[in-house]
C-alpha cells in the first residue's frame, strides 16, 4: 500500500520534556494521533480472526477455546485496555490532574467514534462506568460540559438497549474501515446457536447455517477494508504493550485506589 496516501501523522509533544530527558507518556501526544495508534492495534487483532473461530461457542467453553485463540485475544486486549484507562485515571493523588486525563482520555474515545472504532470505544466506555471510576464525584465534577456531554453521546451510541440498536445502526452507517464491537455479533451467534437445532427430521437446519453465515459475512467485510494510516512508534509504544490484568483480581486493586483518592463520605479532596 502507498503510504504516501497516508494522513500525516500529528507528532506533537511537550518539547521542554524532550529538552530535559524526561519520558513522555499517552498524555503527552494529540488526541487523534493517540486514537490512530489504538486503532492500528485493535484492527491487528480483528483482522486475525477466522470464520471457523465462529462456529459452535468455542470461543465460551474450556474445551474448545483452543478454536477461537484470535477471538479470545481480541477480548482480553479489550479488557486489558479498559483497566488500563482506570488505572490512569486513578493514578494521580491530585484530583485535578485526575480530571484532566480524564478528559484527555473523552476527547481519545470521541476520535476513536470518529475512527469507526466501536471496539475500543467500547473498552473505554467500559473504563469510564467502571465502578471504581464512576464514583469519582470530585473528579467528575471538574470535567468540562463538553467532556460530560460527550460521554452521554457516546454511550447512548453504544447502549445495550434494543439489542445494542443504535450501535447496529451507526455501524451500518458508517463507511469502512470500521473495527465492529466484537460482543455484539458474539451474543447474535449465541443465541442463533442456542435457539436452533442443528437438524430437523434429520435433515440439516439449513435456516440456522445462513443465519450464522450473514454474521460470519458481515465480520468478514470489515476485515476486508483495513485503515490507511501509518504506525507512529513514540507513541504506539505507549498503548501496545498494555499489562495484561486479571479483571477481577485487579478490580478490588482499582477499587481500592478510587477509595484511597476519593474516600466514602469525603465532603472535599485536594
Amino acid at each position: 500500500m502507498n503510504q504516501s496516501s497516508f494522513p500525516e501523522p500529528i507528532l506533537k509533544a511537550p518539547k521542554q520534556k524532550a529538552l530535559n530527558g524526561i519520558p513522555l507518556n499517552v498524555f503527552d501526544f494529540d488526541e487523534l494521533e493517540v486514537a490512530r495508534q489504538l486503532t492500528i492495534i485493535e484492527y491487528e487483532f480483528y483482522e486475525r480472526i477466522l470464520p471457523t473461530e465462529l462456529f459452535g461457542q468455542s470461543w465460551s467453553k474450556e474445551k474448545t477455546q483452543h478454536r477461537s485463540a484470535n477471538v479470545l485475544s481480541m477480548i482480553a486486549r479489550s479488557n486489558d485496555v479498559s483497566v488500563w484507562v482506570c488505572e490512569l485515571i486513578l493514578e494521580p493523588a491530585r484530583v485535578k490532574l485526575r480530571a484532566k486525563r480524564f478528559f484527555k482520555f473523552v476527547r481519545i474515545a470521541e476520535q476513536l467514534r470518529n475512527l469507526n472504532n466501536f471496539s475500543t470505544l467500547m473498552a473505554f466506555l467500559a473504563a469510564f462506568n467502571n465502578s471504581a471510576v464512576s464514583r469519582l464525584k470530585f473528579t467528575k465534577q471538574l470535567l468540562p460540559k463538553r467532556a460530560v456531554d460527550t460521554i452521554r453521546e457516546l454511550e447512548v451510541t453504544m447502549s445495550v438497549e434494543g439489542s445494542f440498536k443504535r450501535y447496529r445502526e451507526a455501524l451500518h452507517r458508517s463507511n469502512p474501515p470500521c473495527i465492529p464491537y466484537l460482543g455484539t455479533y458474539l451474543s447474535d451467534l449465541t443465541f442463533m446457536d442456542d435457539g436452533n437445532p442443528d437438524n430437523i427430521n434429520g435433515l440439516i437446519n439449513m435456516a440456522k447455517r445462513m443465519l450464522t453465515y450473514k454474521v460470519v459475512a458481515e465480520i468478514q467485510s470489515f476485515q476486508n477494508v483495513g485503515y490507511s494510516l501509518r504506525v507512529v512508534q513514540m507513541i504506539a509504544k505507549h498503548v501496545r504493550n498494555i499489562p495484561h490484568r486479571d479483571e477481577k483480581t485487579y478490580g478490588s486493586i482499582l477499587y481500592e485506589t478510587s477509595l484511597a483518592r476519593e474516600p466514602r463520605g469525603a465532603e472535599k479532596v485536594l
